[in-house]
C-alpha cells in the first residue's frame, strides 16, 4: 500500500476482527478460556514453544482463539510495521505467550524513533514507510520477486517467518553489507546472497541492518 501512495498501513489487529469487552474488563489471565492444553515445557531457552499444538476455546469470541503459533508469529510479523493493534491479549494463552509478546514490543520500541522519522518523512516526500526489497536495488531481479520480507526504511530488512511449524527460513539480502539484529552476534553478510536455514525461534524476529 505504500507503495501506491498508502504510507501509514494500518494492519489487521493481532488475533483478527475479535473483540471483547468483556475480557478487557476482566484482566483475567484465564477468564473464558475452555479446553484442553498441552503440558508446559520447562527445557532452558524453549519456554515459548509450550502449548504449540494447545486447542484453546473462548466463549468471549466467535468461534476459537487463532492457533498458538499464529498468534504469535502474527505479533512478530507485526512489530515493526506502522502500527501494532491486539484484538486477544496474549495472556489468553499462557505466561511465555505474554512473555514473547513483550519482547516483541520491546523491539519495537527500539524502532519507534526510526518509524516516527519515516512518518514524518512520508508526510513531507509521499516515500513508503515500509518497503519492498526492490526499493533498494531496482536493478536486482530476484529483489522483485521476494514477497514475505520487507525494508523498513532504506536500513532495516524484515523477514518474519510466515510458515507453520518452521523455526528458520530462507532471507535474500540485496547489495551490501548486513548484520543481524539479535542477543548473540552473528557473521556479518555480503550481498547479494540467499541465507538459507537461517534461525528464527517462536520468540524472534529476522532482522538486519545495512552496514555499509
Amino acid at each position: 500500500h505504500g507503495v501506491l501512495g498508502y504510507p501509514f498501513v494500518l494492519p489487521d489487529m493481532i488475533g483478527g476482527n475479535a473483540y471483547s469487552e468483556e475480557l478487557l474488563l476482566s484482566g483475567s489471565s484465564t477468564g473464558g478460556v475452555q479446553g484442553k492444553t498441552a503440558p508446559q515445557s520447562h527445557a532452558a531457552g524453549n519456554s515459548v514453544e509450550a502449548k504449540s499444538e494447545a486447542v484453546v476455546a473462548s466463549t468471549m469470541f466467535f468461534g476459537a482463539l487463532p492457533d498458538r503459533e499464529l498468534y504469535l508469529r502474527w505479533c512478530f510479523a507485526n512489530a515493526l510495521l506502522p502500527a501494532v493493534q491486539f484484538s486477544i491479549a496474549p495472556w489468553q494463552y499462557d505466561d511465555a505467550a505474554t512473555a514473547a509478546c513483550r519482547k516483541a514490543l520491546d523491539l519495537r520500541a527500539r524502532y519507534l524513533p526510526t518509524l516516527e522519522a519515516l512518518a514524518t518523512r512520508a508526510l513531507a516526500t509521499g516515500e513508503p514507510i515500509v518497503r519492498p526489497l526492490w526499493w533498494h536495488d531496482p536493478e536486482d531481479s530476484v529483489c522483485l520477486t521476494v514477497d514475505d520480507a520487507f525494508l523498513l526504511g532504506d536500513t532495516t530488512l524484515v523477514a518474519p517467518v510466515l510458515e507453520p511449524g518452521a523455526s528458520s527460513r530462507r532471507v535474500y539480502l540485496p547489495r551490501g553489507s548486513w548484520a543481524s539484529v539479535g542477543p548473540e552476534p552473528r557473521p556479518l553478510h555480503v550481498g547479494p546472497v540467499w541465507i538459507e536455514d537461517y534461525p528464527v525461534a517462536l520468540d524472534e524476529l529476522g532482522v538486519f541492518e545495512l552496514v555499509v
